[in-house]
């Protein structure tokens, strides 16, 4: 059976979330040799969205992608998506 955080009852083979006040007891599982895909995280910030790489040195920042493009691809999205309806909606009345 895996020991509980005195704290935030969560296991200490995890890593501890930000409000625990026992922190230190926990593994720090930050980074995981095993599977590499574990170790990227997303961020964001004013600019978009990051793509982070948790390393042991580390965070190290992957890729980005722009708010203004996040919106454009919702946008067009969304066009995409009432163009079938109206299509839908014309091919109901035919």
């Amino acid at each position: 059976m895996t020991n509980l955080c005195p704290s935030c009852r969560e296991p200490l083979d995890f890593m501890s979330g930000d409000g625990c006040a026992a922190m230190t007891l926990h593994n720090d599982t930050t980074f995981n040799k095993e599977d590499p895909l574990l170790n990227l995280t997303l961020d964001t910030d004013e600019l978009g969205i990051w793509l982070v790489y948790e390393t042991p040195e580390g965070p190290q920042q992957m890729g980005h992608i722009s708010w203004r493009e996040i919106t454009r691809g919702v946008q067009q999205a969304l066009l995409q998506e009432n163009f079938l309806i109206a299509l839908a909606e014309m091919d109901i009345e035919s």
